[in-house]
Order: structure tokens, then sequence, then C-alpha cells
């Protein structure tokens, strides 16, 4: 009876353990379902806010190309601004020394129109002086002559080339290397101004010439009547060699200076308080016995804005 007691209470403690068990893998069954539940909304709530941080970001990645290419149009536009004034301040520059560069070269036109038109006057004025001396005297000056008409045709060619530079120098503005088309420009003002000087210095020899043949001629004569032929033929030269060929004037805000070169080489400076153009061809023709007329043709005349110093007084 013991044992089979011992051996009921045996089998009523595995069944109690293996009930005890199972009721308590039930129990647990529901709590693994429940966490399984709550991490799922958690994984769907964090690519939710991973989705909303990614749209943020693109929403401020497209708002900042937005307003980078807003900058670069205004920096384009400012840039097309500061273009367009720099040409418009180049164009006034260039406009401004086009407008230097042709009144510089009218000038020079005009300084060298006059000195030819001075010493063809003044080749003239020697060519009917000449003609006087061979009528009264009989002296042949033919050979001083013909050295007055070649001065007259470097005269002549040197008035050619100056009409040439003012068109030259206007066709160089228009090129695209204004610099070297105004090369040809240069080359026309080199050559009138040596033909000018050729002829200058041609007119002298001539003056000279005819001096030497006089001079031969009066210490041939004899008597009274070669004294005062020698006589008449000094005064001749001395009014031929004191001829003025060159009048330059500048008018300064205190004085006005004014530099007379004579075809013998001598240079006089003339000054006087007048400013006006009509007062100074007068003052000049009383000062030297020169016609109005011959003066007014001679004079260069200039106005300076500013006071005159020693350097304009020199010679």
């Amino acid at each position: 009876m013991k044992l089979i007691a011992k051996q009921i209470s045996t089998t009523l403690v595995i069944l109690s353990f293996l009930l005890g068990g199972v009721l308590l893998a039930h129990a647990q069954q529901p709590e693994v379902t429940s966490a399984s539940n709550d991490r799922l909304p958690a994984v769907e709530r964090m690519q939710e806010k991973r989705l909303e941080q990614q749209q943020k970001i693109e929403a401020a990645r497209a708002e900042l190309q937005e307003r980078r290419a807003e900058r670069e149009a205004k920096m384009e536009e400012k840039r097309e601004e500061m273009k367009e004034r720099m040409e418009e301040r180049k164009a006034k520059l260039d406009e401004k020394r086009q407008e230097r560069i042709l009144n510089y070269t009218n000038r020079i036109e005009t300084r060298m129109t006059n000195a030819i038109v001075r010493l063809n006057r003044i080749a003239d004025k020697v060519l009917s002086r000449y003609e006087k001396i061979e009528e009264v005297q009989g002296i042949n000056l033919e050979p001083a002559k013909d050295v007055v008409a070649q001065a007259k045709i470097d005269l002549e060619a040197a008035q050619d080339a100056v009409d040439l530079i003012v068109p030259a120098v206007e066709d160089s503005l228009s090129e695209e290397n204004p610099k070297a088309a105004f090369e040809t420009a240069k080359e026309l003002m080199h050559s009138a101004r040596d033909l000018i000087k050729y002829a200058h210095a041609t007119l002298r020899s001539s003056v000279q010439e005819a001096k030497a043949v006089i001079t031969t001629k009066n210490e041939d004569d004899s008597g009274d009547e070669a004294s005062d032929n020698d006589g008449s033929d000094d005064s001749n030269d001395d009014s031929t060699s004191a001829t003025v060929s060159e009048i330059e004037g500048d008018v300064f805000t205190d004085t006005t200076l004014v530099k007379l070169e004579f075809d013998n080489g001598d240079k006089e400076l003339f000054e006087t308080s007048l400013t006006e153009r009509s007062e100074i061809v007068t003052a000049i023709s009383t000062e030297y016995d020169i016609s109005e007329e011959d003066v007014d043709s001679l004079l260069v005349l200039e106005v300076e804005d500013r006071e005159s110093t020693d350097d304009d007084r020199t010679l």
C-alpha cells in the first residue's frame, strides 16, 4: 500500500510540474506578441522621420540652388553693366584722344603751311631783288636765281606732304592698329619738315652766293661809281638778309611773348601786354617796320593758360 501511495504521489508531482510548465508557456506567449507589436510602429516612425528629414534637406537644397542662381544672375547683370560703363568710358577716352591728336595734327599742318608761305614770299622777294641788281648793276645772278628755284621746288614738295598729313592721321585713327598706321603720317611730317629746312638753307645759300658775286664785281670795279654801287649792294643785301621769316607768339596770363626769326639767322624777342591778335599785329608792324599784312600772314599765335617762365623767353 505504501508503495502504491508513493507512486501515486510521484505521478502527481510530475503532472503538476508538467502542467505548471504548460501554463507558464501559455502565460508568456501573449507578452512576446505584444513586444513585437510595440517594435513595429517604432520602425515605421523612424522611417517616417527619416523621410521627413530627407524631404527637408531636398527643400533646403532646392532653395539654396535657387538663391545661388538668383545671385549669379545679379552678378552677371552687374558685370554686364560694368562692362558697358567701361566700354562707354573707353569710347569717351578714345574720342577725346582722337580729338587731341587731330587738333595737334591741325596745328602742325598750320605751322608748316605758314612756314612754306613765308619762305615762298621770301624767295619771291629775293628773286625780285636779284632782278633789280642785275638790271641796275649788270651783274649776272643766274646761278643764285637757280638756287632759289630749287628752294621753291622743295617748298612745293613740302606742301604736297603737308596736304597729306591730316588725311593720313584720320585714316590711322580708323584702323584696328592706329599706332602702326600712324607711321605713315609721321613719315609725311618728317618729310615736310626736312624739305622746309632744306628750302630755308637753300635760300640762305643763294643769298650768300649772290653776295659773293656782288663782292667780286665790286672789287673789280674802280672809281667812285664802283664805290657807290658797292654801297647800294650792301644796302640791298642787308634788307634781304634782314627779312623776317618766322613770327611765333604766346599769350600768357601775365604777358605776351613774340619771337621773330630773320632769314639771316638772327632772332629777337618782343614782349607786350596786348592780348588781341589784331593789336599784337599792329604793335609788331610798328616796332619792326613791317606791313601788317605780312605780320598777320607770318604770325602763329597761341594762348597759354599759365604764367610765363624764363624758359619761354629763351630764343
